[in-house]
C-alpha cells in the first residue's frame, strides 16, 4: 500500500509540474498581449491621411463606412491568457497538495524527511 502510494505522489508531482508549466506559457502569453495593448495605447489617434472617401446624395463627403471588426483584441486576449494562466495554477497546487499528501502516507511522517521531500511541500506553500 505505501509503495502504491508513494508510486502514485510521484506522478501526481510529475502531472503537477506539467500544469505549472503550462501555466507559465499562459502567464507568458498574458503579458506578451498585454504589452501589446499598451504599445497601442502608446500610439497617436490615427490621421484620417488617404482614408476612403465617397460622396453622399446631398454631395457632402464623407468616410467610406467599414464593416465592424470582430476579431479578438489584445485586451480580451490578454484576458483570456490571464484566466487560462490562474485556473492552471490553481490546478497544478490542488495537484502538488494531492502528491504531498499521499508522500506523507506513504512515508508515515511530515514530508520533510528528504531533500526531495522538503523541496515539494516547499512548492506547495510557495503555490
Amino acid at each position: 500500500m505505501t509503495q502504491t502510494l508513494a508510486t502514485f505522489s510521484d506522478s501526481a508531482m510529475t502531472a503537477a509540474t506539467v500544469v505549472y508549466a503550462l501555466a507559465l506559457l499562459a502567464h507568458t502569453a498574458e503579458w506578451a498581449s498585454a504589452r501589446q495593448v499598451t504599445a497601442k495605447a502608446a500610439v497617436a489617434s490615427p490621421q484620417l491621411v488617404g482614408a476612403p472617401v465617397t460622396r453622399s446624395a446631398t454631395g457632402g463627403a464623407r468616410l467610406a463606412e467599414r464593416p465592424p471588426d470582430t476579431s479578438e483584441t489584445p485586451l480580451e486576449r490578454s484576458d483570456r491568457f490571464g484566466r487560462s494562466g490562474l485556473a492552471l495554477t490553481v490546478l497544478g497546487t490542488l495537484i502538488c497538495a494531492v502528491g504531498v499528501i499521499c508522500r506523507g502516507l506513504a512515508a508515515s511522517r511530515v514530508p520533510w524527511g528528504s531533500m526531495y521531500e522538503f523541496a515539494i511541500t516547499g512548492s506547495l506553500a510557495v503555490a
